[in-house]
């Protein structure tokens, strides 16, 4: 590498020499401050990489290990202890309590229990059975709409237009208006 103080171009006074010579010495020491710092980072993210799962790993074994984390099979209620896993005191609290027995018969209060026998009726099915409702419109063609119309004397024709058609105001009879005007 090129040295800045033997390049022609720059000349420095003693002075100015000795105090780049000294802000050179700041950054290198700077540098490696900051090199130090990147690789104790990059340290810690590797521990924490390999930590972390050995931790999950830990308290899901501790979770698991928990008295009541698993039961038998045989619907007793009583937990599975593997042998030499627990003591004995240990191993006495683990089991769970039964539910307490329900209430004796002379505790329920028979006054709010009513019981009703209700006797089959013959069409009874038939009778409150929901019926299908009528339609509620009747959908006809365009022609059919313009006979129904002619028949209760509801003049109307059909404008077609763009695939579209539109029912036309009430045709006045054009003769009687003719013949009626002045």
């Amino acid at each position: 590498m090129n040295e800045p103080s033997q390049s022609p171009a720059v000349k420095l006074s003693a002075a100015g020499r000795a105090r780049r010579h000294a802000m050179r010495g700041e950054l290198c020491a700077a540098l490696g401050r900051i090199q130090r710092t990147r690789r104790r980072r990059a340290q810690i993210r590797r521990a924490a990489l390999i930590a972390a799962p050995l931790v999950l790993v830990v308290l899901i074994a501790r979770e698991v290990g928990k008295p009541g984390a698993s039961e038998n099979g045989d619907g007793s209620g009583r937990v599975a202890i593997k042998d030499g896993s627990r003591d004995a005191s240990q191993a006495a609290k683990a089991e769970l309590r039964p539910a307490p027995p329900p209430p004796p018969p002379h505790a329920v209060d028979h006054q709010a229990t009513v019981v009703n026998l209700i006797e089959t009726e013959a069409g009874i099915s038939d009778r409150l059975a929901v019926r299908a409702a009528a339609p509620a419109s009747i959908i006809i063609d365009d022609e059919a709409l313009v006979a129904t119309l002619a028949r209760l004397d509801e003049r109307a024709g059909l404008i077609r237009a763009g695939g579209r058609a539109w029912l036309s105001a009430p045709i006045e009879n054009h003769a009687s208006s003719a013949s009626g005007g002045s």
